[in-house]
């Protein structure tokens, strides 16, 4: 008998921080990407990992990737701008009353008109 678990759909970069952060209470994303955790044009490493620890269940590693991610959107020495693709991802990945899609959503509603802060045209935010 065979006791596993696939995770058929989860970015193996994604569960390898998951594995780094049991190990050693962090994880570092520097080497797998931008300094911002983001590559360009894809989805914020963070919110990936939220959702893993969502899967998971598992409240601390979901407490730690979400102080990674306010740090991320919110420290004045990253100033991480929040895109349609982040939006999208939290929302369809989670359910609607999950604290990721809450703060996606007070992010977007206080910097909806800082271009600094949120890119997309107005038309991607519809």
């Amino acid at each position: 008998l065979r006791k596993s678990i696939e995770l058929l759909e989860d970015d193996a970069t994604v569960f390898g921080l998951f594995v780094e952060w049991m190990y050693y209470g962090d994880y570092a994303i520097a080497p797998l990407s931008l300094p911002s955790g983001k590559p360009t044009g894809s989805t914020n490493i963070n919110a990936k990992c939220w959702i893993l620890g969502d899967k998971l269940l598992c409240p601390d590693f979901k407490n730690h990737t979400m102080g990674r991610l306010y740090t991320q959107h919110t420290a004045t020495a990253f100033n991480t701008a929040v895109t349609t693709s982040d939006v999208h991802y939290a929302c369809s990945n989670s359910v609607v009353q999950s604290k990721l899609r809450e703060f996606y959503v007070a992010l977007v509603a206080t910097h909806f008109n800082d271009p600094a802060r949120l890119h997309g045209s107005a038309e991607d935010w519809d």
